[in-house]
Formats: structure tokens, C-alpha cells, sequence
């Protein structure tokens, strides 16, 4: 209770490679791992003012298949309007080259 904000690490044994996220109470967020071995997880949490250091290990039998990036959810656009939007760009699109030909 009274966590602010937190950011969360996975760092790859072997490779050193790092995949970092941020989380809030309003907002959520996911890190997908691309390699399968032994992750060593590092969350830095904001609790009214102090900053709290957690430490776990997993391990990671089948990586992620999933791409990292997810344009709805990261821009926090509407799905609907932005459908909207982009059915209205297609159809100016294409009168446009109906009336160029």
C-alpha cells in the first residue's frame, strides 16, 4: 500500500541483456523475454518517498513469441476512434488516386 511508481528489471544471466519496464498504479505494464535461461529480476519501488529494492530469480524455459511492442496499449489511444480515423484516411486515399487516374 502507498507505492507510487516502479521500475522493474530482467537481466539475462548469460548475456547481461536487460529489459526494463516502468509500472504505476494506474498503469500497467509487461517486459517480454526473447531468451530462455535464468533472469535475475531487480524491482525498484517508490513507496511514500523511500525507495524499497526487491530481488528474485527466475528461470525462463520458453521465451517470449509475443512482439515487445504494442502500439494501442502504449500510446493509451482508444482503439475505436483510431479505427475510425484510419478507415476515414483509406477512403480519402483512395478517391484521391480514383480521381488522379
Amino acid at each position: 500500500d502507498g507505492w507510487s511508481y516502479a521500475k522493474i528489471s530482467a537481466i539475462n544471466k548469460d548475456s547481461g541483456k536487460t529489459h526494463t519496464t516502468s509500472v504505476t498504479p494506474k498503469k500497467d505494464s509487461s517486459i517480454s523475454l526473447d531468451d530462455s535461461g535464468e533472469y535475475w529480476i531487480l524491482a525498484n519501488i517508490n513507496v511514500n518517498g523511500k525507495t524499497i529494492d526487491v530481488y528474485d530469480t527466475v528461470y525462463v524455459e520458453k521465451p517470449s513469441s509475443e512482439n515487445d511492442f504494442d502500439f494501442l496499449y502504449s500510446s493509451d489511444i482508444p482503439e475505436r476512434p483510431l479505427v475510425i480515423i484510419i478507415v476515414i484516411a483509406i477512403i480519402i486515399s483512395a478517391v484521391g488516386l480514383k480521381l488522379r487516374n
